[in-house]
């Protein structure tokens, strides 16, 4: 595989009013093809396709790390521009803590019970 580039369709709403949103995903190229500007044409096409076929206004969005620099200067390159910065914590309990509000179901009509709550 040289590249891949993932469009996923979802709805977004600003102030009450529904827009198709396409949020971008897996943009990458091997380093073959690194730096030719290949991913941008492809981008770039996969959105004209996108929007041929829109009868409404639609949004396209990404998130990018912050030292992801060459998916940054693929961004800036086609004219997008960043419209807020979120900082994130990464957390996992590998083990968590016990709890008394956590019991195990001993039954399979428990299970099914906890299925539904």
């Amino acid at each position: 595989m040289l590249g891949i580039g993932v469009f996923c369709q979802v709805e977004g709403k600003v102030r009450q009013q529904a827009f198709n949103c396409y949020y971008i995903r897996y943009f990458s190229a091997s380093k073959t093809i690194r730096g030719q500007g290949l991913m941008k044409k492809f981008g770039e096409k996969a959105m004209k396709l996108i929007r041929a076929k829109e009868n409404a206004p639609t949004i396209f969005y990404a998130s990018i790390e912050n030292n992801n620099i060459s998916s940054f200067k693929v961004v800036s390159n086609a004219r997008y521009r960043p419209i807020r910065n979120i900082n994130t914590i990464g957390f996992s309990r590998f083990f968590p803590k016990g709890s008394s509000k956590i019991i195990k179901a001993e039954t399979e009509a428990g299970r099914k019970k906890s299925l539904t709550i």
